[in-house]
């Protein structure tokens, strides 16, 4: 573990060390400082004891519950919503003035981050942006209850108009023709990655800036190598929503991601 967390300084502080640093203290830093975060996150062994990896904790027969609803659920739920496909990207300027879209933004404060989605594709309706959130939000008191640190989730596709979808059929055969990321009202979100937000640094080893990049680059190397407990709450919150008629889930093979799209 050590020997990777040295890689991870090593990349943090090229990007922004303002002062050379010796091996010395690069050793210090390394055994205090990190030792101290996570030991301040809870973010050790914690997970590893009180969560299960995801093939131990759901079962082909459960994980099922998550294909029960498929596109034709998810189309007609969006059809009751009275929205419009998007047909390309010259009319997203229009949706988002009639209110219709909304941009998404993966802010500081924001329980999710952008995982391969391109900007011109960071839209959805205004009920789906509120679904994604809530799923969000709802995923972290599960790992607060838990005592574990807030954890960010991956959102990997957004808005893509009809376009977009007859362009991504070139390259992925399990694109649909129609889908109801043109509408704007369904989003993926890719389970093998999470960011654990981990807290300040009290060292004083190297500057705030460094410390920073530092603290943000191992955050996402935990959650990495954490994912497959993370999916296991994940999963339990998806399932959770869909049993309360909140959203309809599909857990995705070939993508390995969730597509969600929200019922009320």
């Amino acid at each position: 573990m050590k020997r990777v967390l040295l890689i991870i300084l090593l990349c943090a502080l090229s990007a922004g060390a303002s002062a050379y640093i010796t091996q010395s203290r690069i050793k210090a830093l390394v055994d205090d400082d990190i030792s101290a975060i996570i030991k301040e996150s809870h973010a050790d062994q914690s997970f590893i004891e009180k969560i299960p990896i995801y093939e131990d904790f759901v079962n082909p027969q459960r994980e099922e519950m998550l294909r029960k609803h498929l596109f034709n659920d998810h189309y007609n739920a969006v059809l009751k919503t009275g929205m419009k496909p998007v047909h390309g990207k010259e009319e997203i300027a229009d949706f988002v003035e009639k209110k219709l879209l909304v941009p998404v933004k993966a802010e500081s404060g924001s329980l999710f981050f952008f995982y391969g989605v391109k900007e011109e594709n960071r839209f959805l309706a205004p009920a789906a942006l509120a679904s994604l959130e809530k799923i969000a939000a709802r995923f972290n008191e599960r790992l607060e209850a838990l005592q574990l640190p807030r954890t960010k989730i991956a959102l990997s596709s957004a808005l893509r108009s009809d376009a977009y979808q007859k362009d991504l059929r070139k390259t992925n055969s399990n694109a649909s023709f129609i889908s109801t990321h043109s509408y704007g009202m369904s989003f993926d979100i890719f389970y093998d990655d999470y960011y654990i937000i981990l807290p300040e640094s009290n060292a004083k080893s190297v500057s705030a800036e460094s410390a920073g990049s530092l603290r943000r680059r191992f955050g996402f190397v935990l959650g990495d190598s954490l994912r497959r407990q993370l999916r296991s709450i994940l999963f339990e919150t998806l399932l959770d929503m869909q049993d309360k008629g909140e959203i309809y889930a599909i857990a995705e093979k070939n993508q390995h991601c969730y597509h969600v799209t929200p019922i009320k």
